[in-house]
Parts: C-alpha cells; sequence; structure tokens
C-alpha cells in the first residue's frame, strides 16, 4: 500500500484520490505539500483551503494566487490584506479591483500607491479620492497629474495650491499665461494655495 498510485490511504508519496498527509497531489486532505483541490495548510496550488503558498480559489492567509480570502500575498480575486493584484478586498500592495489602502493598482478604495479608479488617500493614478501621489482625475492633495481637488505636487487640470502645471489654482511653480505670482505653466488665476472652484480657459 505504501507509494501506490490508486484510491486509499497512505500517509507518504501518493498520487491518487486517498488520504494522505505529506506529498499528494490529487484530491485529498492532505495538511502539507498538495497541488489539487483538497483541504492543505501550506504549499498548495488548486482549489482548497490552505493557508500558505496557495495559486487557487481558496481560504489561505497567506502567499495565494487566485480567487480566496488570504491575508497576504495574492495576486487574483480574493480578499488578502497585503500583496495582491487582482480584485480583492487587501490593504496594502493590490493591482486590481478591490479595496486595499496600499499600493493598489485597479479600481479600488485602497490609501496608498493606487493607479486606478478608486478611493485611496496616497499614490494613485486614477480617477478616485487620494491623498496623495495621483495621476489621474481624481481629488488627491499631493502629486496629482489629472483633474482632481488636490493641494500639493498636481500636474493637471485640479485644484491645487503648490507645483501644478494644469489649468488650476496654483500659487507657485507655473510658466503659463495666469495670474499666478510664481513659477505657473498653466492659464489659472491662485494668488496662492488657493482650493475652490474656477473658471476653465485653455490656450491654443
Amino acid at each position: 500500500m505504501w507509494g501506490g498510485r490508486a484510491f486509499h490511504r497512505v500517509p507518504h508519496r501518493s498520487t491518487a484520490f486517498h488520504s494522505v498527509p505529506h506529498r499528494s497531489t490529487e484530491f485529498h486532505s492532505v495538511p502539507q505539500s498538495s497541488t489539487a483541490f483538497h483541504r492543505v495548510p501550506q504549499r498548495s496550488t488548486l482549489f482548497h483551503r490552505v493557508p500558505q503558498r496557495s495559486t487557487e480559489f481558496h481560504s489561505v492567509p497567506q502567499s495565494s494566487t487566485a480567487f480566496h480570502i488570504v491575508p497576504q500575498s495574492s495576486t487574483a480575486f480574493h480578499r488578502v490584506p497585503q500583496r495582491s493584484t487582482a480584485f480583492h478586498r487587501v490593504p496594502q500592495r493590490s493591482t486590481a479591483f478591490h479595496r486595499v489602502p496600499q499600493r493598489s493598482t485597479e479600481f479600488h478604495s485602497v490609501p496608498q500607491r493606487s493607479t486606478e479608479f478608486h478611493g485611496v488617500p496616497q499614490c494613485s493614478t486614477a480617477f478616485h479620492i487620494v491623498q496623495q501621489s495621483s495621476t489621474a482625475f481624481h481629488r488627491v492633495p499631493q502629486r496629482s497629474t489629472e483633474f482632481h481637488s488636490v493641494p500639493q505636487s498636481s500636474t493637471a487640470f485640479h485644484r491645487v495650491p503648490q507645483r501644478s502645471t494644469a489649468f488650476h489654482r496654483v500659487p507657485q511653480r507655473f510658466t503659463a499665461f495666469h495670474s499666478v505670482p510664481q513659477r505657473s505653466t498653466e492659464f489659472h488665476s491662485v494668488p496662492q494655495r488657493s482650493k475652490s472652484i474656477f473658471f476653465i480657459v485653455t490656450h491654443f
């Protein structure tokens, strides 16, 4: 019975449908090193419930890359708090549609480093409500490059007080036709750090 490949219950090195604890690759209930549909806690790559290093649809807390509920290192549609790249709810390092607070690049609600349409406070580059480092149409206070309401470091049409290069009301660093005291690059009428609505006038 040891080392066989048929339907049985063997503890080590089985590759068929059985209940083996180590090194199984089929549908079974094994705790370690499984790669098929089963409930294994570590190193699984198929649809199962494993806590670490899973790559399919399962409920694993760490190192998952498929649709599952994992807190860390997930890259697919799931609910993971860290290092996710697909549609899920993860707080850190997500790149897909989800609700993650840091390093997201898709449509989600993440506070830091997002690049898609979402509600993130920092490092967003799409249409969203982010506070810092945004580059798309959104409301971000720092480092935005699109139409939004950001106070600092914006380069597009928005309401930012400092370091803007598009049509908006910013007081410093402009080089275009406007009524701004220092270094402006677009047409706007802002003396110092204004965040209110204004009239858009583009130049040809």
